[in-house]
């Protein structure tokens, strides 16, 4: 998909975002530690345009968009302590499924881990992934991350528990 524009997140795309967002809870609510229900119930478009950084900020979050619609993201938080702002977190990775295997992915990542090393003195990137996602972890294997724990029973979701692989990268 040549045509998949990857880009920073503004706060005009609040809306688009917000949508992405609460689309990728409902469809894969295994990944993520937030819920679509209360997600609902708690956010609006407004208050997700308030936690949209800014263009000059450590943090960010990377959009993938093709035909004019949003159809993945991937959130990047750097640490604000003094003993680990030299580490930052992906989190809230998502594509859309019919979007799934052309990669996209790569792109998401190859942009957030561009932005991450822009970061000065960033040294380290970590996620979490469950362990069942496995083209997610070979995405990330790919980018150098390497499972240097698992949780177990990390997520509860309709009666299943899932587990987590904790996941860094040397970049610095």
């Amino acid at each position: 998909m040549n045509d998949v524009i990857i880009r920073h997140v503004t706060p005009e795309d609040a809306e688009a975002l917000f949508a992405l967002r609460l689309e990728a809870l409902k469809t894969n609510p295994e990944a993520f530690g937030s819920d679509y229900e209360t997600t609902l119930a708690q956010e609006t478009t407004p208050t997700y345009a308030s936690r949209i950084p800014s263009a000059d900020s450590d943090n960010a979050i990377i959009c993938a968009v093709f035909e004019g619609e949003f159809v993945g993201m991937m959130g990047f938080v750097r640490s604000t302590r003094v003993k680990t702002k030299h580490m930052g977190d992906i989190w809230g990775v998502y594509l859309k499924p019919e979007v799934r295997g052309k990669g996209i992915s790569n792109q998401l990542m190859q942009a957030t881990l561009s932005h991450a090393r822009s970061c000065d003195g960033l040294l380290q990137v970590n996620l979490t992934v469950i362990t069942e996602n496995l083209p997610a972890i070979k995405l990330y294997q790919k980018f150098g991350f390497t499972i240097w724990g698992t949780q177990p029973n990390a997520l509860k979701v309709d009666g299943k528990l899932y587990d987590e692989h904790w996941m860094s990268c040397v970049i610095g």
